[in-house]
């Protein structure tokens, strides 16, 4: 398991620190991620696995669809080399489609500003899809979200939705109840 940590789904990659009164933030999220795959492929014995699935809930939903490739080959890499033969990998991202919509609280501006503000790219989302979207004026902030990312992953997808995920239901589609 790993914890989400970064509130850009481990997708930032902000080279200098940010100091907010005596604090001083580091927003790492895919460094963050590529250490955690490391870990768990050469400490916990996962370059041994036959079939892996990746999945998270919520915002670990999201980094699910952000991040299923890199798992992928980060997976196949490590299994092909311990067992000649690499894994087969899927992802399941359970309640990780998030609109990309402005209702309270502003979602789709709050997310542009979290990609600009930890410097979220290609070498933290999918790479292929910020290739399809940088030609566009300021495009590849689109794959922050799922919606856009999710046509461009390769690897098998088995995505969940669920109507009560809690923090969707508040502060995406607005409900109180």
């Amino acid at each position: 398991e790993i914890r989400y940590c970064d509130g850009a789904s481990v997708s930032g990659d902000k080279t200098t620190p940010t100091v907010v009164g005596n604090t001083t933030l580091h927003f790492r999220g895919r460094s963050i991620l590529d250490a955690e795959i490391d870990s768990i492929l050469t400490e916990r014995g996962m370059s041994k696995a036959t079939d892996v699935v990746v999945s998270g809930c919520s915002a670990g939903g999201l980094a699910t669809f952000l991040h299923c490739d890199h798992w992928a080959a980060a997976i196949d890499k490590a299994t092909t080399a311990e067992t000649g033969t690499g894994a087969k990998v899927a992802c399941m991202p359970d309640s990780g489609f998030f609109l990309d919509e402005e209702r309270s609280p502003k979602y789709h501006s709050n997310m542009q500003n979290v990609y600009k503000f930890q410097e979220s790219s290609s070498e933290g989302l999918n790479a292929a899809c910020v290739n399809a979207h940088k030609s566009e004026p300021g495009g590849a902030w689109k794959c922050i979200f799922a919606q856009w990312t999710s046509e461009h992953i390769k690897t098998p997808t088995f995505p969940m939705q669920s109507q009560y995920d809690a923090w969707q239901t508040g502060n995406v589609m607005g409900a109180a109840d």
